[in-house]
């Protein structure tokens, strides 16, 4: 299980870094179209796709992120359990 989950978390945070650059490089393409001097090059790249994959990419972060949630939740849940039962057998 640890395993899964820090597969997870690697694959969160490269969802995270990919959707950071793509969003940086649609706003740099955009803000190049409106100075006359780069409108030739910047109108070459093509950014349309950008919110839409970026969108997708937010909807798997959120439900990696509720599984691994959830993941930690039992895990911790399991450790308090552990605790209790180690104090009422000590008394």
């Amino acid at each position: 299980m640890r395993i899964l989950n820090r597969l997870e978390e690697v694959l969160i945070a490269v969802l995270m870094a990919a959707a950071t650059v793509i969003i940086f490089l649609a706003i740099i393409q955009r803000y190049a179209t409106g100075v006359p001097a780069l409108y030739a090059y910047a109108r070459t790249w093509d950014f349309t796709w950008a919110q839409e994959l970026c969108i997708y990419m937010f909807v798997w972060m959120a439900k990696f992120g509720a599984g691994l949630r959830r993941a930690h939740r039992h895990s911790r849940w399991r450790r308090r359990l552990r605790q209790h039962a180690g104090r009422r057998a000590a008394a």
